[in-house]
This record gives C-alpha cells, sequence and structure tokens, in this order.
C-alpha cells in the first residue's frame, strides 16, 4: 500500500480550510483542489510498503505528549504546470520534534523515506494556474488551532477513480515524551 503518517482536522478546522479551498478553486484559471475528506498534515511520506504493521509500531513508539498546533499564513511552491498551493503552520517545537523521532523510527524499522527538510503545510490544490494579478493572500484564514491528540497512518488509493486517503491505523499521543 501508498502510504503516510499524517495528523486529520477536527470538522470545525476543517471547514475553515475548505472554505480557502473554495476561494482558490473559484480564483483559479485551473488545478485541482484538494477534497474534504484528504484534508491533513503529513508528518512522512512513506511511499509504497508492504508492512503497515512495522509503519504503526514506529508510528506508537514516535508518538509523544498531545500538542496545539497553529494554522496561519498561506504560499505556494511554484511548479512547473501549476503551482501548489497551502496553508502554513505556526513553528512549533513540538511538532517538529514529534516528526523528527518519527522518521528516526520508520528509518530504524527499514523505511527509506525522503531526505529533505520538513515543511509543514496543508495543502488546497495542486497544478493551479492562477491569474497573474491574484494575491494568494486572499487565501489566508483566520488564526485557528487544534489539539492535536492522534497520528494516523493513510492509506493513498482509488476509490471509484478518485484519489483518496484513508486512515487505516490512529494512535493516540500518550502524554509521554
Amino acid at each position: 500500500m501508498r502510504a503516510f503518517a499524517a495528523v486529520l482536522f477536527e470538522p470545525d478546522v476543517a471547514d475553515r480550510i475548505m472554505s480557502a479551498v473554495g476561494r482558490l478553486e473559484s480564483a483559479a484559471l485551473r488545478g485541482r483542489f484538494t477534497p474534504r475528506e484528504n484534508l491533513h498534515l503529513t508528518l512522512a511520506f512513506l511511499g509504497e510498503i508492504d508492512r503497515p504493521d512495522l509503519a504503526e509500531l514506529a508510528i506508537r513508539e514516535a508518538a509523544g505528549k498531545p500538542f496545539l498546533l497553529t494554522l496561519e499564513g498561506c504560499g505556494r511552491f511554484p511548479k512547473r504546470g501549476g503551482d501548489v498551493l497551502w496553508l502554513g503552520v505556526r513553528q512549533n517545537e513540538a511538532l517538529v520534534n514529534l516528526q523528527a523521532r518519527l522518521c528516526d523510527r520508520l528509518r530504524a524499522a527499514g523505511f527509506a523515506l525522503e531526505d529533505r527538510p520538513y515543511v509543514p503545510h496543508i495543502t488546497l490544490g495542486r497544478q493551479v494556474v492562477l491569474p497573474p494579478v491574484y494575491d494568494i493572500e486572499a487565501l489566508a484564514i483566520p488564526v485557528l488551532s487544534q489539539q492535536v491528540e492522534r497520528i494516523y497512518l493513510m492509506e493513498s488509493t482509488r476509490v471509484e477513480e478518485r484519489l483518496r486517503y484513508l486512515p487505516r491505523a490512529a494512535v493516540k499521543l500518550t502524554g509521554q515524551g
């Protein structure tokens, strides 16, 4: 299965994120926009794996204390053929430490992970082409926070020919670490 570890959003937070997706979709000349059921914050991308049980164990070993995650700001990753537009995450030591522990445990379990700096963000759309005068600050949402109490092992799959991200395991943050 194609897998990644992620944080998912509470319904009210997802509603606010989707308001930004809607504004982006209305303004864009073209693009692929994130559906509500696929909203997430990636912690680690595992790629194709055949041992989800080992991935779940690594997530359990990395799980620490619950923490507050705050979304703020927006931006783009320029790409040929259209940009990736995203909402940002406020600098957060607990998130950075969790992500580093998780990657260490996953590598120790034999998973080959990307070796690039972690840039936490929530993807709103891919292959997005905007009018030249569009100000991406229009995507910004008021500062928004949620308590993170679980990490999910997610499967990336096709359901009725649509890309879907499905939770395969949920690991509760324990209050330790």
